[in-house]
């Protein structure tokens, strides 16, 4: 006999389905605290039929002035700032943020806090046409400059999906649009939608970029931005179709403004700035707008002028009941966040003016939402200075967004079991590998493992991996042009490659490279083909130039790569201005001032990262003089990558023209000629703190090519200790033991008929999937 479960309330006992009725009539929130309660009480309010019951009656229909609080209006309280966001979809927005959170569509359910991560939103890889290759080197196109997402809810289903159209390809052969679907809490990645849009009869067809597209009764509404053409999206199916002309001409549209689309009356509503007329707005109405007896019927015309302090634009919000005789009021809201009520029998007539539901100027900074209710005598709100307002539809709610895809991925067996095995292979093997489906692909794109294919595929000693630019132009760098070592040693190849301008390049970073090349700054990833270009810092406000050089560093403690650039003023006249910016790798591409350096860094010499600090060569032709017992040594420019603080440190004692800084058994090695015995010195510090030469390299002893200004040391074998040496011609390894050189690949270049010497350019790189996307469109 089952025991029908009891809570006491004073000296009466209820059941629990007296409890689920009656929490279903509260807001979210207390609800959602009501879950701690028990375990019982988790599952009840937890359960999908409480959730979908709690939708309709705290969400139920009101009037403004007699009713309760049928609508809420919404504000943000992110540190930072959002754009485009949707109207509630079952108690759910879609947003774009650029914040602290990161940049990149979210979904976000404002009663319970929740807040999930669309993936490949923050720059799309179908939309960015900066990175030239994909996963797996291959370049990607077409890529598109345009770009709309939306959300929406498969009634049949029970799936709530996120669907992105792309258009104007850069590619003219390519497709006018692109559409691809992302169903929530569902195993898989972005996938094309079951049909693609019809092929327009303009090709440069291009959606509205600035607004989403509205989902009603199962169908998104896109409005291109050339002409007035609105296609639909069935978020059933997945098929394309068309409404009812729009009902207006362009010749109704001033040029300062535009169309728009939204919902109104659980219709679809078009609206637009009369072009007769700076104040005066058309709104448009799509009744039955699921049934073939569609029709576009004008709602109102609301002119603006006659009231006090007329806004600059309007757009509507909802429509609600007003004193309860029928008459309806649309609530809009104005570019100053001000929201207005205005009636919609008569409205635009100065005998008719709007009620003012809110004013940031007379609100009280102490809450979030502000309730659109008579019983709201003071509007309340939160508005930050540094950002501009942005005011939407709030419902109470407590549908859960679901699982993130990391989570979704690894809760597989087969697919944990598939990332055991795929974290073993090489990068490229694994990129290859991720276009075998889109569950596989969504795997290997995961942080999670990323971070473990790195780990593993540097346990084992291996020979140290050797790339060579080729075919670099002579204006950028084509870093898509990597040749494998091996493969050029097995074929006999010898291809002509970088050009005389000298091209560097730094060890790998935890899988990532930095060059240089024409004063040009590129990161990439050689095993993956993965490049972008980082601009260097702009200009300061009074237009002074500042030359500079950037190092590449690493932060264990947040896991991301933070690109480092120091500068001075006025180079060759001796009066400096030092300063340092850092920039997030794949962050928003903004450099950030940091610390000032205590001293110039030398640019001549390329900085190295190394345990978690970056090091310089000190450029003593500016700053103090050093006093005669340290100026036969070398000073050191160090870059705390966690506390991002400077200091100067004494170096090993070389002041001689060529010195080369490496990171060698995972600490900093400084390697310095010495013209006086023809070697090369690589010194480190001891425990103790005092330089001592780890490795000497007799290069007298060795043929002419290898010579004191052409040979830099670039990496030690950990198989064989062996030392890599690059001349830019050849390449070789030299055993510090026997002081043998063997030379592994080497080329004759000659002179070009503009008398330009061409030279190799060699790098090492890591196994790694490491692939931050830029920060640019």
């Amino acid at each position: 006999m089952a025991v029908e479960h009891k809570k006491a309330v004073g000296s009466v006992w209820l059941p629990d389905d007296v409890f689920f009725s009656i929490l279903s009539y509260l807001p979210a929130k207390p609800v959602a605290r009501f879950r701690s309660v028990s375990h019982s009480w988790r599952d009840m309010l937890s359960s999908a039929p409480f959730v979908q019951l709690h939708l309709r009656r705290a969400n139920r229909p009101g009037q403004l002035k007699d009713g309760g609080p049928a609508k809420k209006l919404m504000r943000h309280g992110f540190s930072g700032g959002f754009s485009r966001i949707t109207k509630p979809l079952h108690g759910l927005v879609l947003l774009f943020l650029f914040h602290s959170y990161g940049r990149g569509f979210f979904v976000l359910n404002p009663c319970t806090n929740a807040l999930l991560t669309l993936p490949d939103t923050k720059y799309p890889l179908n939309n960015n046409r900066h990175l030239g290759t994909n996963l797996s080197g291959k370049y990607r196109l077409p890529g598109y400059m345009y770009w709309l997402y939306g959300l929406g809810y498969c009634s049949a289903t029970g799936e709530y999906k996120v669907v992105r159209l792309f258009s104007l390809p850069y590619d003219p052969e390519a497709a006018a649009t692109f559409c691809e679907v992302f169903v929530l809490d569902a195993p898989a990645y972005w996938r094309p939608t079951a049909q693609q849009p019809p092929a327009p009869a303009d090709h440069n067809v291009k959606v509205m970029v600035t607004d989403p597209p509205v989902f009603l009764n199962g169908l998104f509404y896109f409005l291109c931005r050339d002409g007035l053409d609105v296609i639909t999206l069935d978020v059933g199916d997945e098929t394309f179709g068309s409404p009812p002309p729009l009902p207006v001409a362009n010749m109704a549209l001033d040029r300062n403004s535009k169309l728009t689309l939204t919902e109104l009356d659980g219709c679809l509503c078009s609206y637009y700035r009369e072009a007769c007329s700076m104040r005066s707005y058309v709104l448009w109405l799509l009744r039955d707008g699921d049934h073939e007896a569609a029709r576009w019927e004008q709602l109102c015309r609301v002119d603006t002028e006659a009231w006090p302090d007329p806004p600059w634009s309007i757009a509507p919000l909802t429509m609600l009941d007003g004193s309860g005789d029928g008459e309806k009021k649309i609530i809009f809201k104005t570019d100053k966040c001000v929201v207005l009520g205005v009636d919609l029998n008569g409205s635009g007539t100065s005998a008719t003016p709007p009620e003012i539901l809110l004013n940031p100027e007379d609100a009280v900074a102490t809450a979030a939402e502000t309730h659109l209710s008579p019983e709201t005598t003071t509007a309340t709100c939160r508005f930050r200075s540094e950002y501009p307002p942005e005011l939407s539809l709030f419902e109470e709610s407590l549908v859960p967004l679901g699982r993130t895809l990391e989570e979704i991925v690894f809760s597989s067996p087969a697919t944990r079991a598939w990332s055991e095995v795929l974290k073993l292979l090489p990068a490229r093997t694994v990129s290859d590998l991720s276009l075998v489906c889109r569950e596989w692909r969504a795997m290997v794109t995961t942080n999670r493992f990323i971070r473990s294919h790195a780990v593993h595929s540097n346990l084992i000693a291996t020979h140290p991996r050797i790339k060579l630019v080729v075919d670099t132009p002579r204006d950028y760098l084509d870093a898509s042009g990597f040749a494998d070592l091996d493969d050029l040693i097995i074929s006999g190849n010898r291809p002509r490659m970088c050009t005389s301008t000298s091209f560097i390049c730094s060890p790998p970073c935890h899988g990532l490279n930095l060059g240089t090349f024409r004063r040009t700054n590129y990161l990439f990833n050689p095993c993956t083909g993965y490049q972008v270009e980082l601009c260097p810092p702009d200009y300061d406000y009074d237009d002074r130039v500042f030359d500079g050089v950037m190092a590449l560093g690493y932060d264990a403690a947040t896991g991301a790569h933070l690109a480092v650039h120091l500068d001075c003023w006025n180079f060759e006249m001796r009066a400096y201005e030092l300063r340092c910016r850092t920039q997030l790798v794949g962050g928003h591409e903004v450099w950030k001032p940091a610390e000032s350096p205590p001293r110039a860094a030398d640019m001549e010499v390329p900085g190295a990262y190394a345990n978690g600090k970056i090091y310089w060569v000190v450029d003593r032709k500016f700053g103090p003089q050093p006093s005669s017992t340290a100026a036969a040594a070398c000073e050191l420019l160090v870059f705390d990558m966690e506390a991002r603080k400077f200091e100067v440190i004494q170096g090993p004692p070389c002041r001689l023209p060529r010195i080369t800084l490496l990171e060698l058994h995972g600490a900093l090695c400084v390697a310095c000629s010495d013209p006086a015995t023809d070697a090369i010195d690589m010194w480190m510090v001891k425990d103790d703190g005092a330089w001592s030469v780890e490795y000497r390299l007799e290069i007298g002893e060795l043929s002419p090519e290898y010579s004191l200004e052409t040979t830099s040391p670039m990496a030690i074998d950990p198989v064989d200790g062996r030392i890599l040496l690059n001349t830019g011609t050849s390449l070789g390894y030299y055993d510090p033991k026997t002081r043998a050189l063997e030379t592994i690949y080497s080329v004759d270049i000659r002179h070009d008929n503009e008398g330009l010497r061409y030279r190799f350019c060699p790098v090492i790189c890591q196994e790694s999937l490491v692939c931050p996307l830029p920060g640019k469109y």
